[in-house]
C-alpha cells in the first residue's frame, strides 16, 4: 500500500507542477542586444547593449506570469522588441506597450504574437520620442 500511496502522491505532485507553470517565455540563447522598432512601420528607434539592462529584462520576462491572449480583442503593441544573439540573429520577437496594461489581473508591459501571451513583467524601457 506505501508503494501506491507514494505513485499517487508523485503523480498529484506533477500535476501540480505542469498545471502551475506560469513561465511560458524562454530566452534559450544569451542576448548581447535588443533592437526595438515601432510596431506597425518597423522604424528603428534605439537598441539596447547594456548587459545590465539586457539582463534585467530577460530575468524579468522568464519569470513573469503570463494570461492567454488568444480570445481577446487588444490593441497592437506601440513597440516591437527583436532579443538578438551575438551573430544578430533574432531569438524573440515581443510586442511592447509604452504604458502598462492590465490583463486579467495581470500588470505588464509585453506581448508575445507568437505564443498569444501577455507576459506580467513591469521593467520598463525609456523610448525616446
Amino acid at each position: 500500500m506505501t508503494l501506491l500511496r507514494k505513485f499517487m502522491l508523485s503523480s498529484i505532485l506533477l500535476i501540480l507542477a505542469l498545471g502551475c507553470s506560469s513561465n511560458a517565455i524562454q530566452i534559450g540563447e544569451k542576448v548581447s542586444k535588443i533592437t526595438i522598432t515601432e510596431y506597425e512601420s518597423n522604424e528603428p528607434l534605439m537598441e539596447i547593449t547594456e548587459k545590465s539592462k539586457i539582463d534585467e529584462i530577460t530575468r524579468s520576462l522568464e519569470s513573469a506570469k503570463t494570461v492567454t491572449t488568444s480570445a481577446m480583442d487588444i490593441a497592437l503593441p506601440d513597440y516591437k522588441l527583436s532579443f538578438r544573439s551575438e551573430r544578430n540573429e533574432v531569438i524573440l520577437e515581443l510586442g511592447y506597450y509604452a504604458q502598462a496594461l492590465n490583463l486579467d489581473g495581470i500588470r505588464g508591459h509585453y506581448w508575445s504574437n507568437e505564443k498569444d501571451l501577455f507576459i506580467g513583467s513591469n521593467v520598463a524601457i525609456e523610448i525616446p520620442q
